[in-house]
């Protein structure tokens, strides 16, 4: 299945998985992340984040029902902060927690041209996967416990994602400082604004209903061959501060990559960093 032509498909290799067992589970998670974790009863793949009571990003990652347990898949690195400060709000909640690094294989398909896009649905009846929630044209993720042969590169699906602004992991989002709307979890539906209440839902409601929004993460594209780096400042033709460049990644045809911008900022009109890289916005 993996040999398909029409798709793209990437090894995403920087993964670890939480599991969450226990007839709490459920309860349990509903009370603490952005999103409603009962859509995965259903058989879906949900997008969701922890917060700090603050309301900031702490991180993000995706949920899904496998037999009595639920599995988080989260990246690697972040996987160890999750286990522990689930664990720290466990109390008296009949649940148990393990941390699990090579759990799965995990893959990401995509297809070339996005009206194939249908043509993946069959797809998934092949194989333990799921339709990717963060936007249409995402693709699928695939859990396999099996290595796979894949053409494609892990960094093709890093350039998928700012291609389709979709922000991931600590790499693009700040943590401890970022809010929701500013990378746009509630564009990819990590945010269910009906479900109740959660841990850091204040700053997050109030946000989205007072439209309180003042910068937001954007994808962007530059030529090959210049220097760009993370922490980057972004001004607009009229060399005014409008953001900072927040991460990058090089790609065939250019460097792609996010910045968090001034929303109102005219990017018709051109933007660059402090050294005149000039950047696109995607």
């Amino acid at each position: 299945m993996m040999s398909r032509q029409n798709n793209h498909y990437a090894l995403i290799s920087d993964r670890a998985f939480v599991v969450v067992t226990g007839e709490d589970r459920f309860d349990f998670l509903q009370g603490l992340i952005t999103n409603d974790v009962m859509k995965a009863q259903k058989g879906d793949l949900v997008y969701s984040c922890l917060l700090t009571p603050q309301g900031k990003y702490l991180c993000d990652f995706f949920i899904f029902a496998h037999g009595d347990a639920l599995i988080i898949d989260i990246t690697a690195t972040d996987a160890p902060k999750l286990a522990s400060k689930l664990k720290m709000y466990k109390l008296r909640s009949k649940i148990n927690l393990t941390l699990e690094n090579d759990l799965f294989f995990v893959y990401q398909s995509w297809p070339k041209e996005q009206e194939e896009q249908h043509e993946e649905a069959e797809d998934v009846k092949s194989d333990y996967g799921f339709k990717d929630p963060r936007r249409e044209g995402m693709g699928y993720r695939y859990y396999n416990n099996d290595a796979l042969h894949v053409s494609g590169e892990p960094g093709d699906y890093d350039i998928h994602r700012v291609c389709m602004n979709v922000p991931e992991g600590a790499g693009d989002i700040e943590r401890d400082k970022s809010t929701m709307l500013e990378v746009r979890m509630d564009e990819m539906g990590a945010v269910d604004f009906k479900k109740g209440c959660y841990m850091g839902q204040e700053l997050t409601a109030r946000t989205h209903y007072r439209g309180l929004l003042k910068r937001k993460l954007y994808g962007f594209k530059t030529s090959l061959g210049v220097s760009i780096a993370p922490q980057d400042t972004v001004l607009d033709k009229d060399d005014k501060n409008i953001g900072q460049v927040r991460s990058v990644y090089r790609g065939d045809d250019g460097i792609y990559g996010f910045a968090l911008l001034k929303v109102e900022s005219d990017f018709e009109s051109g933007i660059k960093t402090e050294d005149g890289t000039n950047l696109q916005i995607v």
